[in-house]
């Protein structure tokens, strides 16, 4: 499977859909108001130290996955041991992203159907690229991404009219404590995420630039989540932003001039929740085969995609506890994977070299 590589544009996109994904349909910072921006740009510098910790420890290891890294750290037992925690991890979250976009399907115009109807399609698609392999999928989506930033940038540029500058007004309106909180939030999710490509990285043609890439697109795709934060929150202004689940579905639907139907709205931001389901689902699997010495991942990914979708369906009651849980809970349990035991295998991976440097003079 290791000898499967995607070019560099092809990892930068993957990267791009993935950190935009279903980020893209939440307003990030949501819940302290007309200071979402601050809170925004605090867990952006945040989440880029995760990746910091992510991208060295990769850096240090090239040509080793997850996997990999953590048996050489941690040893053996223990390594597999966190190694098939993570892959519980990984399928909880490939499950939450298929029921968020269900979620915001339904909120995009398709009331009446029913919730394991969408996110069961949205799991056949899934299969059918999984069965394909990454390099098909990161070919296709070389085209798909593209599209995804796009819309986003011109939904913004259509609505500049519909700004009101005053909705950022009074700045610091919530407390330090709850801007600090959402922050957090925003560090973990969609920033700490990118953890999971440490099961991706292994891929690249030129994994000697990682580093620069890893960041590169980070920043960009930071900023463009900035700017639909931004544009979000003068057009809807504060009170709603606090209180809409899913606000790209209102901003779209006020765009002067044009009308952008459901099928079209859902279709694009399939895109991004496509492709980050397909990540953490292919790190599952992936995992699992190296773990347990398989030879093909494949006999995987109908039984684990089935898993997602029953996760997804009943991780949550309602799409008012997966916000809460999203926003205030679960970020502290997520940083335990996506920073703290990184940082661990960090730390061990330098002295061991430290130590093999001063064996060797």
């Amino acid at each position: 499977m290791k000898d499967v590589k995607i070019s560099n544009i092809q990892f930068i996109f993957l990267l791009v859909s993935f950190i935009f994904g279903n980020s893209s349909v939440f307003t990030l910072g949501s819940g302290v108001s007309q200071d979402a921006w601050l809170a925004y740009i605090l867990g952006w510098i945040a989440g880029l130290i995760i990746i910091g910790v992510i991208v060295y420890l990769a850096k240090l290891n090239q040509s080793k996955t997850l996997i990999g890294i953590l048996t050489d750290s941690l040893g053996k037992y223990l390594g597999k041991s966190i190694a098939l925690i993570y892959v519980v991890y990984f399928i909880i979250k490939g499950g939450w992203v298929l029921r968020t976009y269900g979620e915001f399907c339904k909120g995009a115009g398709y009331e009446r159907t029913p919730l394991v109807f969408i996110i069961s399609i949205s799991a056949l698609v899934l299969v059918y690229a999984l069965n394909n392999g990454l390099e098909v999928l990161a070919r296709a989506n070389e085209l798909l991404a593209p599209l995804l930033v796009t819309f986003t940038l011109v939904v913004t540029v259509l609505l500049i009219p519909e700004f009101t500058f005053d909705n950022f007004l009074p700045v610091f309106e919530s407390s330090l404590g709850n801007i600090l909180i959402s922050s957090s939030t925003i560090a973990c999710f969609p920033f700490g995420e990118v953890m999971v490509f440490l099961m991706i990285f292994p891929y690249m043609a030129n994994e000697e630039k990682l580093v620069k890439f890893t960041y590169m697109t980070t920043i960009i795709i930071g900023f463009v989540i900035f700017i639909s934060i931004l544009r979000d929150l003068l057009v809807l202004g504060p009170e709603l932003i606090d209180i809409t689940i899913f606000p790209t579905n209102i901003v779209v639907g006020i765009v002067p001039s044009i009308q952008i139907q459901p099928p079209l709205l859902t279709a694009v931001y399939l895109i991004g929740c496509g492709i980050k389901a397909y990540v953490y689902v292919f790190a599952a699997i992936t995992a699992i085969t190296e773990i347990f010495g398989f030879d093909d991942y494949k006999p995987l990914v109908i039984p684990v995609t089935t898993l997602n979708v029953v996760i997804g369906m009943w991780i949550y009651d309602n799409v008012f506890e997966m916000l809460h849980s999203v926003t205030r809970n679960v970020p502290y349990i997520f940083l335990i994977f996506q920073f703290i035991i990184p940082v661990i295998m960090l730390i061990i991976t330098i002295v061991k070299k430290q130590n093999k440097k001063q064996t060797i003079s």
